[in-house]
């Protein structure tokens, strides 16, 4: 209880700015803390019964009415909060945040979706024609604070579909509710705001949209979820490619993952191959290819360096960051029933 209270007042401390150490996260104070609760209940004399006694009343307390109202409540505020709080205080990435917020301005005569900071269309850097539905609403808020609090607004959202999603699932209510809190407070959550804006962030709704329409829902509107979460970024689809191969193993739904798949590596295909280098300088092309340049020369070889070593493939995927990402989420995504 003493370690627990003194982590808990160097975080205050830290917050004020006026903490004997230079904590510059919270994230290692939060391990005193856990560490704490369970040297706490260790210590009792029957650890099981102690146990016992901590779950039920975590379920309890996770069970209640309220606890999603009030969670996602207070998880809003701090969203805004921490998004407005970099913005004024001059932390905000101001490269990649003028490129959006540039690009949303009209400028007569030149390619759509033109950024003075590259001189250029943001076409030219990533193809993003979700941006265009944007337009409309930077027209009617001439300041750049509109980004600044979509970027949160966003994220944030994405707990509502997922309520949705795991009560059709029929998920318990405090394993749904603490689903939510998972992914409200995760460290890519968290590390996602310190950004500012980026477009990637209207992923979240729409792909648990299209996760939520692919039983319940017309074929027509998850056509319609489909094209809005590709048109977030030329990369979706191979994404989607991956959902398209959850959908036939998992679900056996055979057609919807081939329709899934198709338009993802079309949509991929076609973005980077002709519409970016449509508007790119004079045989720049795709630049960010060569962040994968060690499996090939263009997206062909890339792909056959990708068959041609198959062992190092999946090496590459289970890299240490994919793997302290799904330790947040306690693997429970490989979990489900096949």
């Amino acid at each position: 209880a003493a370690l627990s209270l003194l982590a808990l007042l160097l975080i205050a401390l830290t917050v004020a700015q006026r903490g004997p150490l230079p904590l510059t996260r919270f994230r290692e104070p939060t391990w005193v803390l856990h560490a704490c609760l369970l040297l706490f209940l260790l210590a009792r004399r029957d650890v099981r019964s102690a146990l016992r006694t901590a779950a039920a009343t975590a379920w309890r307390f996770l069970a209640q009415p309220v606890f999603f109202p009030t969670l996602t409540g207070i998880l809003l505020v701090l969203h805004l909060g921490t998004s407005l709080t970099r913005h004024l205080s001059f932390h905000t990435f101001s490269h990649d945040f003028s490129l959006f917020d540039l690009a949303l301005v009209p400028h007569a005569g030149e390619d759509p979706l033109y950024t003075p900071v590259l001189e250029r269309s943001f076409l030219s850097e990533h193809f993003s024609p979700f941006l265009f539905l944007l337009q409309p609403l930077r027209a009617l808020c001439d300041s750049p604070l509109l980004l600044v609090l979509l970027h949160p607004l966003a994220l944030w959202a994405g707990v509502l579909l997922l309520r949705r999603l795991l009560d059709d699932e029929g998920v318990p209510p405090a394993v749904r509710n603490l689903a939510c809190l998972v992914y409200l407070c995760h460290p890519v959550t968290a590390t996602t705001l310190d950004s500012v804006f980026h477009v990637e962030v209207f992923l979240a709704p729409t792909l648990f949209g299209l996760h939520l329409l692919r039983r319940a829902g017309p074929a027509w509107a998850y056509g319609a979820v489909l094209v809005l979460a590709l048109a977030v970024k030329e990369d979706v689809g191979i994404y989607l490619c991956g959902y398209a191969a959850w959908l036939a193993v998992a679900e056996r739904r055979h057609r919807r993952a081939a329709i899934t798949a198709a338009a993802g590596l079309v949509w991929t295909v076609v973005a980077v191959t002709l519409l970016i280098p449509r508007f790119a300088p004079d045989e720049q092309g795709f630049r960010f290819l060569t962040r994968w340049a060690s499996w090939g020369d263009g997206v062909g070889d890339i792909l056959l360096g990708f068959a041609r070593h198959p062992v190092l493939f999946l090496r590459s995927l289970a890299a240490p960051d994919y793997l302290r990402f799904f330790a947040c989420l306690l693997f429970t995504p490989f979990l489900r029933r096949w």
